[in-house]
């Protein structure tokens, strides 16, 4: 299989989001089950998993975990990433939410720095 080279520039986020349909459960879950710690950032509940942050969040475009992508230009990494088999769940513009879910059924925000 030839690997072809990528021209954008993407970066995993430490932010995921679980979209879930009974939040105050996955918090209960996430901090008294598996031990992590629950700290307020931007008025979202979330845990610290250092390295990463998981913000709760209630279920609007997907179920589950929803990753996100850190690029410089939002449109621009639809338009590859559509071109590469992912499909628009729901795109708000930069800066909203731009969900995408790939050919493998994982779901990202497309957050532009």
């Amino acid at each position: 299989m030839d690997i072809v080279g990528c021209d954008m520039k993407f970066e995993f986020s430490k932010a995921v989001a679980l979209q879930a349909e009974d939040v105050s459960a996955a918090q209960y879950f996430y901090s008294e089950v598996l031990g992590f710690p629950l700290t307020e950032e931007g008025g979202l509940l979330a845990v610290d998993a250092d390295p990463l942050t998981m913000y709760f969040d209630e279920k609007k475009h997907c179920s589950g975990l929803l990753m996100e992508l850190i690029v410089d230009d939002a449109d621009a990494a639809r338009d590859h990433l559509v071109a590469h088999g992912c499909e628009v769940v729901v795109w708000n513009g930069a800066g909203q939410s731009c969900i995408v879910r790939d050919p493998f059924g994982v779901h990202y925000n497309i957050y532009q720095r």
